[in-house]
């Protein structure tokens, strides 16, 4: 199957598009950010039932995913361009039921933020409290954890994905940027059982504060690990339930692909 194929099977069972990078975080600066766009679409029975296979790179998979970029694969992505990730429903749910922080923030994201929301798409936002449970803190610790000692140099080598905020700053501002992110958006969505897009006062300004380097690396390393003990602590204060709540998201999951097919 060509790459038409596919993102045209993409564009026919779209439910749900919008933004999910810098933008909607409200932490965009001065016209450097590229485009991160996300999209959940309902494949043809054949992919979810059958045998047919989407080709990935060199292997061949249930076509449950599928990537466009501006740019080739590998290259880093400039102001403007282009970067859609989409998921099937189904995928998407695994990872959304699981806490993943970045597939979550969809269901959170303005309206105008929203290129696509068909009616599926508005009943899936409307979901949230069944997808969303305690099982996302660990995963927002997780994944700032990671970030944490990438930018301290505790892991692996430091963050060099941006040599010009290095030379200018020090160190990777953006990337510290979303790292302290991560950790507050964590600590709002296991008090408050929501993430509040774009992010919210005073927390945006400090944050975009440490974007401009406007902060020094020292005192941006501390904040995470207060952040961090912060997180670790709202987690386990949660009134979240326990688990996501699977019966209802299966129920939709079966409706809304029953309907997509006609069946």
């Amino acid at each position: 199957m060509s790459r038409d194929e596919q993102r045209a099977i993409v564009e026919a069972g779209t439910i749900l598009r919008g933004t999910v990078g810098s933008t909607v975080h409200g932490l965009h600066h001065g016209g450097q950010d590229d485009r991160d766009e996300m999209a959940i679409f309902v494949e043809p029975p054949e992919f979810a039932l059958g045998l047919r296979l989407a080709r990935s790179g060199r292997t061949w998979n249930r076509f449950e995913h599928y990537v466009e970029r501006t740019q080739p694969e590998g290259a880093r992505s400039g102001p403007g361009d282009l970067d859609l990730v989409t998921y099937s429903l189904r995928r998407w749910l695994r990872l959304a039921v699981s806490g993943n922080p970045t597939v979550l923030l969809l269901l959170y994201s303005p309206p105008a933020t929203l290129s696509i929301c068909t009616e599926r798409g508005k009943m899936l936002r409307e979901l949230a409290p069944a997808i969303v449970s305690r099982q996302a803190g660990p995963r927002f610790l997780g994944y700032l954890r990671s970030q944490k000692e990438r930018l301290i140099g505790t892991r692996g080598q430091k963050r060099v994905n941006r040599p010009e905020l290095i030379e200018a700053h020090g160190f990777d501002t953006k990337y510290a940027m979303h790292v302290v992110r991560l950790g507050r958006q964590g600590i709002e969505l296991m008090t408050k059982g929501r993430l509040t897009l774009p992010m919210p006062e005073p927390e945006r300004s400090r944050i975009m504060a440490i974007r401009k380097g406007e902060v020094a690396e020292a005192a941006v390393v501390a904040e995470v690990l207060e952040v961090e003990q912060a997180l670790e602590a709202a987690i386990a204060d949660s009134a979240l339930p326990d688990e996501p709540d699977r019966d209802a998201v299966d129920a939709f999951i079966v409706d809304t692909y029953r309907e997509a097919w006609g069946w």
